[in-house]
């Protein structure tokens, strides 16, 4: 084999040495004619060590003086690089500037306009080839050209370039501002950030099955167990065994009705949710002020590391530490919350609110569609578990009563369907 040079091969040091060593064994000679390397010579080792080195080495001080020209260009205040659909790069004296594009630009305005109005990312990319309009790439419009990604900050609805900020050196989300003109402002973006997060989570809930109990039933491997040509099948393909559907579905809303939603299950339930609440009650009375103290310190340095966020160009350790405190923030208001309803708000448990309940339920089941049959058996059913061919029923107390807690013994009905 007759190459330029071993960097041809590879400039890493572990994988050239390992490609030589492959060749070599199968009696392939390598000669490189730029370096001088042949694998027949006595010191071919000591060359090729030397030589990968000297490559690999190479690349490192290639990376370093690129960040090094970038860095310098975009402190001069110059455009470092990239190209994005609404700009063009116009150069000027020492480097190139971003200038707005007006025909493009019109129409980067446009999808923020419909997006904002409540157009969906299909229908606008639908509109835009309808209209002729030319693709940044000058094919035809995506879902994924103008949706992108809002973590690593592409497509058109997720790049901060249009808000003003120049992001580059992305492995360190180093971000300039006022090095162009934006095309929307900051409050625009800050709804459009919003509507992003809101139809997502949309999307998420919508993705339910259609069956009865295909988002509740769980295999015994842990897998869930999804409806198909009249089965409930894991899906994970463990080796169990499927199980007609309709059957099931009998089966478990017989269950529901003889064993969850009776008086007797419910007056059980009245006990446990009685102890729950004469707990919480003891916890608040012994712990005081200290729930209060450590929201008031997570919303004093939320604060802070929000000022910060304008100061400095590092910010990715920052909104980490910022999503964790608010994660932490929403977490203990929560607990706080529902101990104050828990003791605060009166749940009417007497017998004649839990005979009305058990009335209006059958009722609903049995009149209901299968969408509203399908709700109705969330309120009480969590989550089912099939193992052995016996099926464990996880009542869902919290959505029965408004109170989190503990099934009570003797309330986790199990039936072989």
């Amino acid at each position: 084999m007759i190459v330029e040079g071993l960097d041809r091969l590879s400039r890493d040091l572990v994988e050239s040495e390992r490609i030589v060593r492959r060749l070599e064994h199968r009696g392939v000679r390598i000669i490189g004619c730029a370096d001088g390397y042949d694998s027949e010579l006595a010191g071919r080792k000591v060359m090729r060590q030397v030589r990968s080195l000297v490559n690999e080495l190479y690349l490192d001080d290639l990376r370093h003086k690129t960040h090094r020209g970038l860095a310098g260009r975009v402190d001069r205040g110059f455009h470092g690089g990239g190209k994005s659909f609404g700009y063009r790069s116009v150069p000027i004296d020492g480097g190139h500037k971003l200038q707005v594009d007006a025909e493009q630009a019109r129409w980067v305005t446009w999808i923020f306009e419909q997006y904002a109005h409540g157009w969906s990312v299909q229908a606008i990319a639908y509109q835009l080839n309808q209209m002729g309009v030319a693709a940044p790439r000058g094919g035809t419009w995506a879902v994924s050209c103008i949706y992108g990604n809002r973590r690593k900050g592409s497509g058109i609805l997720c790049n901060e370039l249009y808000v003003g900020r120049y992001v580059w050196n992305r492995s360190l989300w180093m971000i300039e501002r006022n090095t162009h003109e934006s095309l929307i402002t900051e409050d625009e973006a800050h709804m459009l950030l919003n509507q992003l997060q809101c139809r997502s989570q949309a999307v998420t809930r919508q993705r339910r099955s259609v069956y009865l109990f295909g988002s509740l039933l769980h295999c015994g491997c842990s897998a869930r167990m999804e409806g198909n040509a009249g089965y409930y099948c894991c899906s994970q393909s463990c080796g169990a065994r499927g199980i007609k559907r309709d059957p099931l579905d009998q089966a478990v809303l017989a269950a529901v009705l003889d064993k969850l939603v009776t008086l007797e299950s419910l007056s059980a339930l009245r006990v446990e949710i009685e102890k729950q609440v004469r707990t919480v009650q003891q916890t608040q009375d012994s712990q005081g002020q200290a729930p209060q103290q450590e929201l008031k310190a997570l919303d004093k340095e939320i604060c802070e590391l929000t000022g910060m966020l304008t100061e400095v160009k590092h910010r990715r350790p920052i909104l980490e530490r910022l999503d964790q405190l608010e994660e932490q923030h929403l977490a203990l208001a929560k607990r706080q919350t529902a101990a104050k309803l828990m003791t605060a708000t009166p749940i009417d448990l007497s017998d004649a609110a839990l005979r009305r309940y058990v009335q209006e339920f059958r009722h609903n089941l049995a009149m209901g569609g299968i969408k509203h049959r399908k709700a109705l058996v969330r309120t009480v059913v969590e989550k089912a578990v099939l193992k052995n061919g016996i099926l464990h029923l996880h009542p869902a107390t919290e959505k029965i009563t408004g109170v989190k807690m503990a099934s009570p013994r003797g309330f986790e009905p199990r039936l072989s369907p």
